[in-house]
């Protein structure tokens, strides 16, 4: 672990936080505003879903484990600016889609984009924090999921009440560019040497080794089927629950959060 000051270690974790809340705010508003994408692209519930469900999560989930690897030896607040930034300019530019298509390449970036948030990010905790601080710390960062919820639903629907679905994206998007930007110039990685090389290739086991370690852990495996039953069902719910709620009730989105309590 680094020398680092109390208050950079705050600092850190304190960023960190807040681009995971970001994060996850896309994926809310996404979800509040379906039933307007719906009736504005004129979209079937299967597209709306493959705009959820696949061509997010596929590469979301795909492209995590290569850039995990990447944060293994390269400049993980390179990756965390360059990924944020990324995914801000495509939730940005989500609010231009003209057609399903348009709208599924956008949100297959914003999927490769996400993909970067957690993976550097808990490597870096790891490195700043002992390991009986780790905990707390960890913790600490994984209110920013919680956060969202609330921010993320108020914000987004408010937004889309007043201005639109489109006015809406582009509003939550673009300030992530300004937290790529202050986390790239802000933080900083502790590794010496130029990014890519920090970590000798070497020293590092392959990919198919580490594959075969987890795999012969059960722990592991059990972690791995529970999650993967989680978050299939949690995510699929708390993307629909709005549109239900839209549809079934006439609740404005300005209202959801209020709804939802």
């Amino acid at each position: 672990m680094p020398d680092a000051s109390r208050k950079y270690r705050n600092y850190l974790l304190a960023i960190l936080l807040v681009i995971l809340g970001y994060n996850f705010v896309d994926r809310l508003a996404l979800g509040l505003v379906l039933q307007d994408i719906k009736v504005d692209l004129a979209l079937s519930d299967t597209q709306l879903g493959f705009l959820n469900g696949v061509a997010f999560a596929l590469f979301y989930s795909i492209l995590g484990i290569p850039i995990a690897r990447w944060a293994d030896r390269g400049n993980r607040v390179s990756i965390i600016g360059l990924t944020t930034a990324a995914w801000s300019a495509a939730v940005a530019l989500s609010g231009m889609a003209t057609n399903f298509v348009q709208l599924m390449l956008i949100r297959v970036v914003v999927g490769v984009g996400e993909a970067g948030c957690v993976p550097p990010a808990h490597s870096l905790i790891a490195d700043f924090f002992t390991r009986a601080e780790r905990p707390r710390a960890v913790s600490v960062y994984m209110q920013g999921i919680s956060g969202s919820l609330v921010i993320g639903y108020f914000v987004a629907g408010w937004l889309n009440e007043f201005y639109g679905w489109r006015a809406m994206f582009l509003l939550i998007g673009l300030p992530g560019l300004a937290l790529a930007t202050l986390a790239r110039f802000t933080l900083r990685e502790p590794r010496k040497g130029p990014p890519n090389t920090a970590v000798s290739s070497s020293a590092q086991p392959s990919l198919k080794e580490v594959c075969v370690t987890l795999w012969s852990s059960a722990t592991f495996r059990h972690l791995l089927y529970s999650y993967s039953v989680l978050y299939f069902f949690s995510y699929g719910g708390t993307q629909w629950t709005p549109a239900f709620f839209v549809r079934s009730f006439g609740l404005k989105t300005g209202n959801w959060v209020l709804g939802s309590l």
